[in-house]
């Protein structure tokens, strides 16, 4: 009996197959009468009345994205992918953003800055600092808003010193400008010893990284600093020249390397923010 039924499988897969292949050869034969009915149930027909048979186009392009109020490619839709320069955007593109950036201060944003730094282009190597930009800007902008210093100054010095956050002394102490502990009577805790400039150095620890911001304020409001307050809010270059003169740093390409950073990332539109 297993016999018997061993020699019928053969015939039996043989025949399913056979019939499978019957379907399909009478499927492709009358194609055409299948959308012929397809149309008769849902059809298109032209100003003539006859009968227009359109496909659907599709596009996998996602960076051409529509604006649904004025059915026209976005402006800020340009490409905020990553690239090693800046050649993937069009001079098109580039021209509109850079109107964005020409027109009123009140229309500033930090997510319309995001997308004007990545419509320019992030290396790879600059993913670092611009996550840690994107991540410290608003508490920038509150403290220019508090205590008038420029948002671009402000984190510009914390990207700068801290290495993007990287820093040892960031890492392990929050300390994202560098603020030395010049008063020895600080409550235990608040100092520690940090060799930077010098083997007695002692530094400055926080509990919270916007504390760190929050003190970088205070230790600006010294009378050391008075005169720059008497600049615009929007003059980062006299603000880091200013810095520099008044002996924030020892580095002498301090002020330098700010106005650098400034420009790279357009961080002078933060200054913009309402």
């Amino acid at each position: 009996m297993k016999t018997i039924i061993y020699e019928k499988i053969p015939s039996m897969f043989a025949l399913t197959i056979g019939f499978l292949n019957f379907i399909l050869v009478k499927f492709k034969d009358n194609i055409l009468v299948v959308l012929v009915l397809l149309l008769m149930l849902d059809s298109n027909k032209d100003n003539k009345g006859q009968i227009v048979l359109s496909f659907p186009t599709f596009s996998f392009n996602k960076e051409q994205a529509i604006d649904k109020k004025s059915q026209q490619p976005s402006n800020l839709a340009a490409s905020l992918s990553v690239a090693e320069d800046g050649s993937n955007i069009d001079d098109t593109k580039l021209a509109s953003l850079n109107a964005d950036k020409s027109g009123s201060s009140a229309t500033m944003s930090v997510a319309k800055w995001k997308k004007l730094v990545s419509a320019k282009g992030v290396s790879v190597k600059e993913l670092p600092k611009f996550e840690y930009l994107k991540r410290y800007a608003g508490v920038s902008i509150e403290e220019m808003k508090i205590h008038g210093i420029p948002a671009s100054i402000t984190i510009a010095q914390a990207l700068l010193e801290s290495n993007a956050g990287r820093s040892n002394l960031a890492v392990k102490h929050k300390n994202h400008f560098g603020i030395k502990c010049y008063d020895q009577k600080n409550i235990k805790g608040a100092c520690v010893a940090f060799y930077s400039d010098g083997p007695n150095d002692r530094f400055r620890h926080y509990e919270s990284v916007w504390s760190g911001f929050r003190d970088h304020s205070y230790f600006l409001k010294r009378s050391r600093y008075a005169s720059l307050y008497e600049l615009n809010i929007d003059d980062y270059k006299g603000w880091s020249k200013g810095l520099k003169a008044a002996g924030y740093a020892t580095d002498p390409g301090y002020s330098r390397k700010l106005i650098n950073l400034i420009e790279r990332w357009d961080l002078h539109l933060l200054d913009k923010v309402k």
